[in-house]
């Protein structure tokens, strides 16, 4: 129940002359996606309205587009509080795996998704689309609507592959009609 908005758009009503309002809070969501210059326009201007400025996020996930690196160093050098337990994982080797992950032992952590049923294997890119395409036609059989059914492509070209491959499965069942010049 706190408003919120873009820090590009913060950024522009600071920019803009339009300061924080006094002794405010500002909490940066995602914060380590943050780069250095956002967080000095915001670290000054939250100084200059008395305010606090309490970054939230996770250093070891995606990075700034930026030049960046504050948000790590704020966190190894600065008070901080660090979540300990994981309740999103609810199976143990889940959240060890996770920890894996984030630890940086890939092999390791692929392992253990493996041997638990986790990973799919495919001859190659086509076979995956076709894969992914059953699965999207498969999870519309079940009843949940087209519109709530999403499959996510890395590149543009795996996104038109992907849409290919749906969108022939779906003519295919009679879910869509064939596609219109």
């Amino acid at each position: 129940a706190i408003p919120s908005t873009s820090i590009a758009r913060l950024s522009h009503r600071i920019d803009s002359g339009q300061p924080l309002p006094e002794r405010c809070v500002l909490i940066v969501d995602e914060a380590g996606m943050v780069g250095t210059r956002d967080y000095h326009r915001l670290v000054k201007a939250v100084a200059a309205a008395g305010g606090k400025l309490i970054p939230v996020g996770d250093r070891a996930q995606l990075p700034e587009i930026d030049a960046g690196g504050m948000f790590a160093r704020l966190a190894q050098h600065h008070l901080r509080a660090e979540l300990t337990d994981n309740h999103r994982q609810h199976r143990g080797w889940e959240r060890g795996a996770l920890t894996t992950l984030r630890a940086g032992d890939i092999p390791r952590a692929l392992g253990l998704y493996d041997r638990h049923d986790r990973l799919h294997h495919h001859d190659g890119p086509d076979d995956l689309a076709a894969a992914i395409a059953e699965d999207y036609l498969d999870t519309i059989n079940t009843g949940v609507p087209v519109g709530e059914v999403v499959a996510l492509a890395a590149t543009r070209t795996n996104s038109d592959v992907l849409n290919r491959a749906i969108r022939s499965r779906l003519q295919h069942a009679q879910l869509i009609g064939p596609d219109q010049p």
